[in-house]
């Protein structure tokens, strides 16, 4: 579901981009960066926030293990505005 809603947010970005005179090639180009920039930010801000009831005192692959939970919204906002 993930997936299909960066896919989703990716077509309706080139699609107003066109409509602001930005090419839809530009937008697109920049959705791989966002795709990655939001989900290590989104994961390193609930490490952080979260780290002495979940993360202190457990093997530190523990931090990458997203399949476990652990994304915060905010997280990803700030860190695909860091990679755009």
């Amino acid at each position: 579901m993930m997936a299909l809603a960066f896919l989703a947010g990716l077509w309706t970005a080139s699609r107003r981009g066109l409509r602001d005179g930005i090419s839809g090639e530009k937008v697109l180009d920049l959705g791989p960066w966002l795709i990655v920039g939001a989900i290590i930010g989104a994961r390193t801000l609930y490490v952080i926030t979260f780290w002495k009831e979940q993360f202190a005192g457990e093997p530190l692959w523990e931090v990458f293990m997203v399949q476990k939970g652990g994304l915060v919204y905010y997280g990803g906002l700030i860190g695909a505005s860091l990679a755009c």
